[in-house]
């Protein structure tokens, strides 16, 4: 479905910054964030102090990966409650950082149909990040399904568009833009080709 330049201008710019930079495909949210991190990432849930209505203390769940992730992916994206520790276990993997139960499940199907496996990544999702051609495959599956399926990529596409279907609060959109830039200039106009 990539089947333009600007669709992998963008799928580039986004996937670059949802991994820190393409020096490690094998790509794992580590969720081991500090109290500043948290309360920027996860402003609707915690505060310095944990005394507001309905707010955690950041500190609390600060550098402890499990607790923060189970707790702040809880009850979202097919995702059971915290007790569960699905938050833990459907974190981020691959260029797009796949996540939650659902989209485990729904990858999961497609790989199975696409490629006649009997692969799982519901019962084994560390495998998308311990796997290259997984780690891609997810994004560009994600990228397809969530995000070309909705938006008409285009020249004209803005980056602030994309973003939105891969993170709503459109954090880090100034990294995205520069990486959506820099692909750009790197990248000629020229290129014809097909993926999936």
């Amino acid at each position: 479905g990539s089947n333009n330049v600007s669709k992998l201008h963008l799928f580039l710019g986004q996937s670059i910054h949802e991994v820190g930079g393409f020096s490690d495909l094998h790509n794992e949210e580590s969720m081991n964030y500090s109290v500043a991190n948290v309360l920027s990432v996860f402003g609707n849930k915690f505060s310095l102090t944990g005394e507001e209505e309905g707010l955690l203390k950041a500190a609390d769940y600060a550098r402890n990966s499990r607790k923060l992730a189970n707790y702040a992916f809880a009850d979202i994206n097919g995702n059971g409650d915290e007790a569960s520790g699905d938050g833990y276990k459907f974190r981020g993997r691959g260029l797009l950082h796949l996540s939650g139960r659902t989209n485990y499940q729904n990858f999961t199907t497609f790989y199975q149909r696409r490629f006649n496996s009997t692969k799982n990544f519901e019962t084994n999702p560390s495998e998308i990040a311990a796997d290259k051609e997984l780690a891609v495959l997810s994004a560009l599956w994600y990228y397809k399904t969530e995000v070309m399926s909705q938006i008409n990529i285009n020249q004209n596409t803005t980056v602030d568009a994309v973003t939105k279907k891969i993170n709503k609060a459109k954090k880090g959109i100034d990294s995205r833009k520069s990486r959506t830039k820099k692909a750009k200039d790197n990248i000629a106009n020229c290129i014809e080709f097909d993926v999936l």
